[in-house]
């Protein structure tokens, strides 16, 4: 939970980040070429018709780079970089009227990949990939239309499969299941829209079934039927 909670501070940052040239308000200003100080920034680009226009840059007080982004009418459209204090690139994102589209980039300071998504129209669409900070795979999902559908697996920090759940549309849908850290599965559920629907079952590490029952409708409607291990 601890790596999760990192994950979404770190994906808020850059949404805060993303606003300092959306705060520019360029409305009233003539056309062309402007520089502007905004809180501890200054950000330059072209407008038209009061609206940005063409590349903007915001630069940090040292005259580092902060943000790259493209405008058409006012409008994100393109790519749009952002930078860390020392100079990396910390996330990498294309936009289309003002919409997130195509593939979005997150990396940690000296280049350590953290999350690359893709999107269609603002939301997340097709395969999402997270990592823990030493960068090794945490997690890949599959969106569609903005919410999970298909396969989605989870990883332990030394790349041992965790976790295997399947979606449809956002809710669970199909069988679920838990590994031991030699890839055996522990436990299977099957689900049919978000509900418990079907049998269950956990094993033991070797293999042998060690319970199982029935399902429906997320209700149990059988006793648990334990066996013995079967190991001396």
């Amino acid at each position: 939970m601890k790596k999760i909670a990192l994950l979404l501070i770190v994906f808020i940052s850059f949404q805060l980040h993303a606003q300092i040239l959306e705060q520019i308000d360029v409305t009233n200003h003539a056309n062309g070429f402007t520089t502007i100080s905004f809180q501890q920034f200054t950000a330059e680009g072209e407008v038209l018709s009061g609206k940005k226009n063409g590349i903007w840059i915001s630069r940090m007080p040292s005259e580092m780079l902060f943000e790259v982004t493209n405008y058409q009418s006012g409008q994100k459209s393109g790519i749009s970089l952002i930078f860390d204090r020392s100079g990396y690139l910390k996330q990498e994102a294309y936009y289309e009227k003002d919409l997130l589209h195509g593939t979005l980039k997150s990396w940690k300071p000296g280049g350590r990949m953290l999350l690359e998504e893709h999107y269609l129209a603002g939301k997340l669409d097709g395969k999402i990939q997270v990592f823990y900070e030493r960068g090794q795979l945490q997690e890949e999902s599959f969106y569609k239309n903005g919410e999970r559908h298909g396969k989605s697996s989870w990883y332990d920090e030394t790349g041992k499969l965790m976790t295997t759940y399947n979606y449809e549309y956002g809710q669970f849908e199909g069988v679920q299941q838990t590994y031991y850290t030699d890839g055996t599965v522990k436990s299977q559920r099957s689900y049919q829209k978000n509900k418990l629907n079907g049998p269950a079952r956990d094993f033991y590490p070797n293999g042998k079934l060690k319970a199982e029952a029935v399902y429906a409708n997320d209700s149990l409607v059988s006793t648990w039927k334990k066996y013995p291990s079967e190991v001396p």
